[in-house]
């Protein structure tokens, strides 16, 4: 099993850093970020590298590497852990924008900075992550569309929500739950 957690939204406060250029609030549910507004945010050098860390998601993935060590030690099962994030698509615009050529580099510079010895794997787009699913899987993303496409492909899902701790301490519930239902095993939230 691998546990796949997305960046942007997750881990990474793409939203608040996005506001704070454009001036008004963006995500999934909000008006898209047009070509003009893209072309804004990719004039910010290494723009990825950039993003503040969702403070709530520190102690996040901390406990899940502690609950995998834990559940590798007692069990000798293998679970592993890696970012699964995208990268935004070259759209030609009058404007100018073409992409962030550097936006892989700076989401794995941004992830060792963040989250040491976490890998990184790059969709590359947003709805490319479900070709990284293998059955029982796990993603853990804020994009709707991602989470259906993971069920479809075999895996498991939690659609993520909010920056707060409990939002964080709900995927987490939810995590043990599906991967104590995949091996039948009793966990709890202390581990």
């Amino acid at each position: 099993m691998i546990i796949n957690i997305d960046m942007d939204g997750v881990v990474a406060d793409f939203d608040r850093f996005a506001f704070e250029v454009l001036g008004r609030e963006t995500g999934w549910n909000r008006p898209t970020i047009t070509p003009s507004e893209w072309a804004k945010l990719a004039a910010i050098p290494n723009f990825y590298q950039q993003l503040p860390v969702i403070e709530a998601s520190k102690e996040f993935v901390q406990t899940i590497k502690k609950v995998v060590k834990q559940i590798a030690d007692d069990t000798e099962i293998e679970i592993q852990i890696r970012f699964l994030t995208a990268i935004p698509k070259k759209t030609k615009s009058a404007d100018g924008w073409d992409g962030m050529p550097t936006a892989e580099q700076d989401k794995r510079i941004w992830a060792e900075k963040h989250f040491p010895g976490i890998p990184v794997e790059i969709g590359p787009y947003s709805q490319d992550k479900k070709k990284w699913c293998s059955d029982g899987d796990i993603l853990i993303d804020d994009k709707d569309s991602n989470i259906y496409d993971w069920f479809a492909a075999g895996g498991w899902g939690i659609l993520h929500s909010g920056t707060e701790k409990k939002d964080y301490d709900e995927t987490g519930m939810l995590l043990l739950e599906m991967i104590a239902e995949e091996y039948s095993l009793e966990l709890t939230s202390e581990e």
